[in-house]
């Protein structure tokens, strides 16, 4: 095995460290971001939500607005506040920045799935102004110059990666973002760019793609000469090609140009390239348009990118990405307003084609300095610059991989002094000395959480895979300065809970590694597993509670570890995919090991499969049989009941209301359905809590698309989780039993905590408050003794460091529990009276 090291911190100054995300070797921005991309995490989103060749848009819209409209209700909602824990400091994907005209200090930021943050002190604080919305993926956002009151937002994402990213059109602030409406163009789904006139702010040009899963009329550029109040398709040029990006004459705003762009994505295809991309142009504010020639390329490409010089409008350039390899294939000039195009080099001694890293459709702006003509920028994985108008480059910020700079800029804008600010995939940037020097100018807790995890040595601290961002933790006591523990993009963390030393973490597809030293370095830990064979981008990776030298993850196959970390993965099934299937792509997407029958183990595929074994991997039963045929995102044990299984699904299906979770009470031989209730969103993750009182059986929380919901045993009603989560995805959620808190993560908004005592799982009353719990000692190798002072009606319970039951029962005055079958490491003996959880205390079992 190869050992690969990590420094924890963000500045890597040693060749040995620059491993850190490849795994392998120094990270190739072309190598790494073209496998992200392109490939598996846009069919994990396809597969999550629907494996036909359209989206179903309609059902998934009617089930976040009823999500929408439980969270605005009181009624609906179980009352709490939710804790941001974090990260700020590692930043989430920004596609736009807004700096007013003549206050430099009051700045706008459009997060690709977190909505709009502001700042009226430079970056000091911000604070989103957007929650209320039911769509929080933002394109562009652009300020009136002559009012800078007025503020408009484009939704959707033009970069079209994720899945489904849209939006529902334009909105308008009067008052500087403080309230919004929507203006229209919702059909159009996704708005690439607005521009409002520096001459005439009732004329405003959207560029929209449409919706990207099918061919639409909803396409083009469409124009305002009424503030928004109505809209007009002025260019439209055919069913499967957006508009992308726009330049209009800072003097004339008849003037207009407007670049073409092939986009189609589902699930039977994605098409980034095509014979329509082109530059158009009108003089007479859209009646009439010239396809633009003199000197532009003629073919099949991708991605086009257009800027206008304000201090000069007859300036213009133009970044052409090429359908073959989809790296920079053409960057090229006019200074006479587009009636002869210049081309300026690319390669040799020009640009560096490979600055968008293979992925060029990612990528849409090539940007000119406002007041000097000949400074122009691309954005790429790296920011490139030329001061002499194309001639030579270098590159204007720190190499992506040394994380100074985060990888991936998607905007970039100077304001009235001449500072620049940045946006990219972690967050803004900004500088004050001509790109010497970049400072991050925000801590915004936005983003894109894959996996959460509790640590039963740090249970203060929060863990999460983040999108792009690795493994991470933290809290909100230091929430602007997380470390981030391992490269890549994170998933499952795990932590064992006897060696504090040791840990694991996961990368995309699969990348498994550990550390014996607390995280100082890691080792592969993936020998046995084949990897030729099919991985879920999320690849599911869990421990047994009952030993945690067991593990198991799954290919198509399911594999077992019965020694980690030293041990090798040993394949115990055949594959458990369904050959016939029409899914694109077909592998375990959930695994979870019983709480109660360490042989237990549920499996979950992404083809609508669900199987059980019993033996520990000798033996596989499918149990799929009354289930919809949906992706499987989450199964779950009860904590209680050994015979009790729950399965959670995903996917969107027009005219199929199917709920989206089931439980059996008799493994998996029959299923009803309890999501009676429940927005039918997709279920991505399922946690069962053991009861708190003798009426109730299981509490179940699920994460949703929107938000997170808990269903109450004894109304059967399900209501939202808290009254301050917005409508955000939530991939993950676990169980911190020291603290007694859900744990979310969010696909958007970090990680977030919410203390179970508000809905009143494990609350003590105040005559409860006196009771104390002595334990003899804390430190056991059979038995466990314990005092409770008024042990009257007072029950115990023992969970280990995963919230697993493994003991309960009645408390005397002195109770004796023999623990000889429990493996060691942290257990957590809590005392209830009548119902309620007094108190807990923490002890360690050891051989």
């Amino acid at each position: 095995m190869k050992a690969i090291f990590q420094i924890n911190g963000f500045v890597l100054v040693l060749a040995a460290a620059l491993t850190i995300v490849s795994c392998q070797h120094k990270p190739n921005p072309s190598e790494k971001k073209l496998e992200k991309m392109m490939g598996p995490v846009d069919d994990e989103f396809l597969m999550r939500y629907g494996d036909g060749d359209k989206f179903a848009l309609h059902a998934y819209e009617r089930a976040l607005a009823k999500a929408h409209e439980m969270n605005k209700s009181s009624a609906n909602r179980v009352s709490g506040n939710w804790v941001v824990q974090g990260p700020g400091n590692l930043g989430g994907r920004i596609n736009s920045i807004a700096v007013h005209p003549t206050n430099p200090n009051i700045q706008y930021l459009g997060f690709s799935k977190g909505g709009i943050y502001r700042t009226t002190d430079n970056g000091a604080k911000w604070l989103p102004i957007f929650d209320d919305k039911m769509h929080l993926n933002i394109g562009d956002i652009e300020i009136d110059p002559s009012n800078p009151s007025i503020v408009y937002a484009g939704t959707g994402d033009p970069n079209i990666g994720g899945y489904p990213s849209i939006g529902d059109g334009v909105y308008k602030s009067t008052n500087g973002g403080n309230t919004w409406a929507n203006i229209g163009l919702l059909e159009a789904r996704i708005i690439s760019e607005i521009h409002v006139s520096t001459q005439n702010s009732n004329t405003i040009y959207a560029g929209a793609m449409g919706l990207p899963f099918v061919k639409t009329s909803d396409r083009g550029l469409y124009k305002s000469t009424n503030g928004g109040t109505s809209w007009s398709k002025i260019l439209f040029v055919n069913d499967s090609t957006g508009i992308t990006d726009i330049a209009v004459d800072p003097t004339n705003d008849q003037i207009v140009y407007a670049a073409s762009w092939n986009r189609i994505r589902n699930n039977k295809k994605s098409i980034v390239s095509g014979p329509d991309a082109f530059i158009y142009k009108t003089v007479n504010g859209g009646v009439s348009w010239t396809k633009m020639t003199n000197g532009l390329p003629l073919g099949d490409f991708s991605r086009i990118a257009i800027d206008i010089s304000f201090s000069n409008p007859n300036v213009l350039y133009t970044s052409y990405i090429s359908a073959s390899n989809l790296n920079i294939s053409h960057v090229l000039k006019t200074t006479n307003g587009g009636q002869q195009w210049t081309e300026l080099k690319v390669g040799d001694d020009g640009l560096d084609p490979s600055v968008t890293g293979g992925f060029g459709w990612y990528f849409g702006k090539i940007i000119v300095n406002p007041t000097n003509p000949n400074d122009l920028f691309v954005l790429g994985v790296d920011l490139w610059r030329s001061k002499d108008g194309g001639i030579t480059w270098a590159i204007a910020t720190p190499e992506w991989w040394q994380y100074t700079v985060h990888a991936d800029k998607h905007d970039l804008v100077f304001d009235k002094n001449g500072k620049i600010h940045l946006a990219t995939d972690g967050g803004a940037y900004s500088s004050s000395d001509d790109c010497s020097t970049w400072i991050d100018t925000e801590n915004i807790p936005t983003n894109q959480i894959y996996r959460v995890a509790f640590n039963p040595h740090q249970p203060d601290n929060y863990y999460g895979g983040l999108q792009d961002n690795g493994t991470t933790g933290g809290n909100a006591g230091i929430i602007d300065n997380w470390d981030r523990i391992y490269g890549g993009d994170g998933f499952q963390a795990i932590f064992d809970p006897t060696n504090p030393d040791i840990l694991y973490a996961e990368t995309q597809n699969g990348g498994l590694v550990y550390s014996n030293d607390g995280g100082d370095s890691f080792i592969d830990f993936i020998d046995g597993i084949n990897n030729q064979e099919p991985r879920n981008w999320d690849m599911p990776f869990v421990q047994s509670a009952f030993n945690p030298k067991l593990m198991v993850t799954g290919t198509d196959r399911l594999y077992i570890n019965k020694n980690a970390p030293e041990g090798l993965w040993e394949i115990s099934s055949g594959i458990l995919t369904d050959p016939n299937s029409n899914y694109l792509r077909k592998n375990i997407s959930t695994i979870s090991i019983s709480p109660l029958d360490e042989q237990s183990i549920l499996v979950g595929t992404s083809d609508a499969r669900v199987w059980i074994t019993k033996d520990l991997g000798n033996s596989f039963e499918n149990i799929s049989s009354g289930l919809p045929d949906r992706y499987i995102s989450s199964v779950s044990f009860s904590p209680t009941n050994p015979d009790r299984i729950y399965v959670g699904l995903s996917g969107y299906r027009d005219n199929d209301d199917s709920p989206l979770i089931y439980m059996s009470d008799d493994i998996g031989k029959t299923w009803k359905s309890i999501g009676l209730g429940l927005p039918n969103l997709a279920i991505n993750k399922v946690l069962v809590l053991p009861p708190v009182n003798d009426i109730v059986q299981d509490h179940v929380f699920v994460g949703t698309d929107s938000g997170v919901y808990y269903l109450d045993e004894l109304t059967k009603k399900w209501s939202k989780v808290g009254d301050n989560m917005i409508s955000i995805p939530v991939y993950d959620l676990c169980y911190n039993p020291v603290r007694n808190e859900l744990v979310a993560g969010t696909f958007g908004r970090s990680i977030l905590s919410f203390d179970l005592a508000q809905i009143g799982y494990q609350v003590a009353t105040d005559d409860q408050a006196s009771i104390r719990i002595d334990i003899v000692n804390t430190v056991v190798s059979e038995d466990l003794k314990f005092h409770v002072s008024n042990a009257v009606q007072s029950t115990f319970r023992v969970l280990n460091s995963e919230g697993k039951l493994v003991r309960s029962g009645k408390v005397n005055n002195e109770t004796i529990l023999n623990l000889s079958d429990c493996l060691s490491g942290i257990y957590y003996l809590s005392i209830y009276q009548k119902g309620k959880l007094v108190t807990t205390s923490k002890f360690i079992k050891i051989y």
